[in-house]
């Protein structure tokens, strides 16, 4: 083995050791959102704090819809977190009729 040969091995390491840095960002917005959205379901937030966060909602599904298209070319796993997080925030912030007041 030559002088040339050891040092692409090594960079070619080197290279593929530092996908797995470039993913963890994409992993913690992903599991980030999906608590978000497992505490908005599960109607868990207590609290002032909680309760002016949630109020967000339509904005965090729509910034996880965009996440997921970015996290496609990046991290696909990650983007399927990201979607399933989308999809399931997505009704709660639907419209609902008013409430009928006609009694």
């Amino acid at each position: 083995m030559g002088i040339t040969t050891g040092s692409r091995q090594t960079a070619g390491e080197e290279s593929g050791k530092s996908t797995g840095k470039r993913r963890w960002p994409s992993w913690t917005v992903a599991v980030c959102f999906a608590v978000w959205t497992l505490e908005r379901l599960a109607g868990a937030e207590q609290g002032s704090f909680d309760t002016q966060l949630t109020t967000l909602t339509p904005y965090a599904a729509a910034l996880t819809a965009l996440l997921t298209v970015l996290f496609l070319f990046r991290n696909r796993p990650a983007a399927v977190v990201t979607a399933v997080s989308c999809a399931a925030s997505s009704p709660s912030c639907a419209s609902r009729p008013p409430p009928d007041r006609t009694s």
